[in-house]
């Protein structure tokens, strides 16, 4: 095998060891997870001191009272990504 080749492959295990598919889902989920609770949390609150709205309400952006845009939360877990060119400044914490 060409040395070049054999350090690619090396390269490249390294690679999907640090993102192997099933630990990258498990992290996808995990921050799904998260987000559920977020919006339930933001629900309770909402239902106690609000125009009680859904979890569901609040993630669709359908409680005037509550935008997910300023949800603090959300704008952390948004915030690795700030690198990629969808990533919008005003999510910025």
């Amino acid at each position: 095998m060409h040395e070049a080749r054999a350090e690619c492959d090396t390269r490249d295990a390294e690679h999907i060891a640090r993102h192997h598919p099933t630990r990258v889902l498990a992290e996808i989920e995990a921050k799904r997870r998260l987000m559920a609770e977020v919006f339930s949390y933001e629900a309770k609150i909402d239902g106690e001191w609000g125009c009680g709205h859904s979890a569901d309400d609040i993630a669709a952006g359908l409680c005037p009272e509550t935008d997910p845009s300023e949800i603090t939360a959300l704008r952390l877990l948004a915030l690795c990504y700030a690198d990629h060119p969808d990533y919008r400044d005003e999510w910025r914490p």
